[in-house]
């Protein structure tokens, strides 16, 4: 029913997508593994400094190109605004314009294909500012709380998606924050880049979680206010998940209630 609706859209505004379309739904699943996979990598390659590969330009390329389209998708998707779909296109520009438009052309840059136009010998610094630059693509991540919209009066996505984000954000949160103990600590060089990465994963997951074994502790004072500073986060961060989880399993059962006595009065009647 929803593509036939979608078609009938397109056809009467030449070009216009419903979140609850099929191709919406599979471009916000690439998108979203897209967007895990430059929040993994990123931090990884400023940390370890490993050398860009061919692979690893294509794949900049290639997400370059997709982010470049989903800037049009974006510019081109319809949206719920207090349980009504808003389906013009005037409002959907100014809406987008007033919203994401930036972070997604500013995070949607090359920096990384502009390495091969700059030999890190000649020019100094200037391969390492780049590397930086490329932080701006981490913006992105915050879309995957705007993905895999669907309405409900109640429920605005599905609660397997709420789960899947929220799971995600723990796990970017985890990784990155793992990333700057290395920073913040330096690298082992005895030991090899898994085992370094693992170490601080650990560290950063006993941190966060205030559970604290204590065999992993800091050296210096940048590092104890670093360790300070993931503690609040930590704090926060799982007060917050554990505290929308719960809101969450209320509103999904007045929900399933809601629909019960739906269904109820209509076998009465």
């Amino acid at each position: 029913m929803s593509e036939a609706v979608n078609a009938n859209l397109m056809n009467k505004r030449d070009l216009l997508f419903l979140p609850e379309s099929r191709f919406i739904l599979i471009w916000n699943s690439i998108a979203a593994l897209f967007t895990i996979y430059l929040a993994v990598e990123i931090p990884l390659s400023l940390m370890f400094a490993y050398e860009n590969s061919l692979c690893l330009t294509i794949i900049d390329a290639i997400l370059t190109v997709f982010f470049s389209a989903d800037i049009f998708v974006r510019w081109h998707s319809a949206y719920y605004e207090h349980g009504k779909l808003i389906d013009d296109k005037a409002k959907i520009k100014k809406d987008y314009l007033k919203g994401g438009f930036a972070i997604d052309t500013l995070a949607t840059f090359p920096f990384k294909l502009m390495f091969l136009f700059f030999d890190a010998t000649s020019l100094g610094n200037m391969s390492g500012s780049l590397r930086l630059f490329r932080l701006f693509r981490l913006l992105r991540i915050f879309r995957l709380f705007t993905l895999f919209r669907r309405r409900s009066k109640l429920l605005e996505k599905p609660i397997f998606v709420n789960i899947f984000q929220y799971t995600i954000f723990s796990f970017l949160a985890s990784h990155g924050i793992a990333c700057g103990w290395l920073l913040v600590n330096k690298i082992n060089p005895d030991v090899d880049v898994l085992s370094n990465y693992i170490h601080s994963m650990y560290w950063a997951i006993t941190t966060l979680t205030t559970v604290g074994y204590g065999d992993v502790t800091p050296h210096d004072n940048i590092g104890k206010v670093y360790t300070m500073m993931v503690m609040i986060i930590g704090v926060g961060m799982y007060g917050f998940i554990i505290g929308n989880i719960s809101s969450l399993l209320v509103k999904v059962d007045a929900y399933r209630e809601n629909k019960e006595k739906k269904c109820l009065n209509w076998s009465l009647s």
